[in-house]
């Protein structure tokens, strides 16, 4: 399978101007025979607290209109798509990752489980509470958002019944050597491939320089793209995760329940 990482310079809370963004790089990752397109973390808003402006409620045929629109967009170039939007309730919102099919369906919708308390994400957006897996063409996927990255345990939850992890960001600057080095991280320990896709660009007032890359199961870097707005083309394939977990069986010997070790050395303790 041929995925597509589009790096995008988002136009801060500009939707239709980032649709026509996102149609354009579209386009491109299709001549160049992409099965499926992967675009940032909100996608089409930069990563906003704006609930109220950015936010969606379910309308025509019980669809948010942000799906509608990526739907069509999927269906008219005939590829899979994965990209973020927010969900309104109230005052307060959800911040999905949302896959569709080629033909326009959806396949996984995703909410955010970890919302970023340091960037006070967590004031007014709810956390999800349910890991999302898919498959597409021979692939399992799992999806995460952004701060979800720095949460090792939901992954390896995960990986048992999954081959290629999604992580889409809106990840700044100044952290860029964390998201660089834990993506390789879970790549390394769930013997799996990761596809991280960010922003470029300034949004918000903080600045993004993408590193989007695509990492695979020994955790070598197969693609990035630094600073600018572009697209990194990947291939992945199950029989590299497959050969590799054969070859190097290391996820048998992980113990199901940690909990335990914690528990006993507690009591040791106690007892002394």
């Amino acid at each position: 399978m041929k995925v597509a990482l589009a790096q995008m310079d988002i136009i801060w809370e500009e939707k239709e101007k980032n649709e026509k963004k996102a149609e354009d790089m579209i386009k491109d990752a299709k001549k160049e025979r992409a099965d499926f397109i992967l675009f940032p973390e909100m996608s089409l808003t930069g990563f906003s607290m704006n609930v109220q402006k950015i936010g969606e409620e379910k309308k025509n045929r019980n669809v948010y209109s942000s799906i509608e629109r990526m739907s069509r967009l999927s269906k008219k170039y005939q590829i899979a798509l994965g990209f973020g939007y927010v969900e309104k309730s109230g005052i307060r919102g959800k911040n999905h990752y949302v896959v569709l099919g080629k033909d326009g369906q959806i396949l996984s919708d995703y909410v955010k489980i970890h919302p970023f308390s340091y960037g006070g994400e967590n004031q007014y957006y709810d956390s999800g509470d349910k890991i999302i897996r898919f498959k597409l063409k021979n692939l399992n996927f799992g999806v995460f958002i952004c701060y979800d990255l720095r949460f090792p345990e939901i992954f390896c939850r995960s990986c048992e019944k999954t081959e290629v992890f999604i992580v889409a960001a809106n990840w700044p600057e100044r952290r860029r050597e964390h998201w660089m080095t834990l993506l390789r991280a879970r790549a390394i320990e769930n013997q799996c491939y990761v596809l991280g896709v960010n922003r470029t660009g300034t949004g918000g007032g903080i600045r993004y320089v993408g590193d989007s890359m695509a990492v695979d199961p020994y955790g070598n870097v197969i693609d990035c793209l630094r600073e600018k707005e572009g697209i990194v083309f990947c291939k992945i394939d199950a029989e590299t995760v497959k050969d590799w977990r054969e070859q190097f069986p290391q996820r048998k010997d992980r113990k199901k329940d940690y909990s335990v070790f914690l528990e006993k050395n507690d009591r040791k303790r106690e007892s002394d």
